[in-house]
């Protein structure tokens, strides 16, 4: 079964295509801007390109005040985000999951590393050639990571 992922940001999303031989393609889309970012999103001609595959989500969760990092008014730009993605991919078969029902509680540190130790070569050798920045890798691990739990029929 052929996935794609998200994992979107404020002005970012982290994405990743996988089949039943692993990952295929990863990447981040990002912008200054909103605008800029939902414009390049439906450049992807993602409409097409997910049409019949499951398509996977991540959606906001709001945290305890203990755990806010940054401000919490972005998410709601996150979630505009996500309803974008939500809306060029509706002839995908989607999955909406929040942070927890896939990584638990889990450091977002630890994930990363899990995620990048269950990985073939192969699928390293496409990470290391995606053209993203160690700094901003992160979000691409994360839809990696995502990617590969909506493989599994659940």
């Amino acid at each position: 079964m052929s996935v794609m992922a998200f994992d979107p940001g404020k002005r970012l999303v982290g994405w990743a295509t996988a089949d039943e031989r692993g990952l295929v393609r990863c990447g981040l889309v990002h912008d200054e801007t909103q605008t800029g970012l939902l414009k390049k999103l439906r450049g992807m001609c993602l409409e097409t390109a997910t049409r019949g595959i499951r398509v996977v989500i991540e959606v906001p969760q709001v945290y305890r005040e203990r755990h806010w990092r940054g401000d919490p008014n972005d998410l709601i730009d996150e979630t505009i985000t996500v309803g974008a993605l939500v809306a060029f991919t509706l002839d995908a078969d989607q999955r909406l999951v929040r942070p927890h029902a896939w990584k638990g509680g889990v450091p977002k540190d630890v994930h990363n590393r899990r995620i990048l130790m269950a990985m073939t070569p192969d699928e390293t050798e496409v990470l290391e050639h995606c053209g993203v920045c160690s700094r901003l890798r992160h979000n691409v691990i994360d839809a990696i990571g995502l990617a590969k739990y909506g493989a599994v029929d659940r």
